[in-house]
């Protein structure tokens, strides 16, 4: 019986191993770049791009997202 218990717990090590493996990978992976905010619409200057190593949001939509969502957790 504990081969069994043994197995399946090195089973979900391996699998929590890979999970944690795929979520290095998708952090390192370039964001998404835009070159018009998804909210509003606008353009998104350059140097804001450069500087955040490519976004979707202006930095006024960006901060409203970030104002809302401190209120909603």
């Amino acid at each position: 019986m504990a081969d069994i218990f043994d197995q399946t717990d090195e089973r979900m090590e391996r699998e929590q191993a890979l999970r944690d493996k795929q979520r290095a990978i998708d952090a390192a992976r370039p964001k998404s770049v835009s070159r018009d905010c998804i909210d509003c619409g606008n353009l998104i200057p350059k140097a804001r791009q450069e500087a955040t190593g490519g976004c979707d949001r202006c930095a006024e939509c960006k901060a409203n997202e970030e104002h809302l969502g401190r209120h909603f957790r």
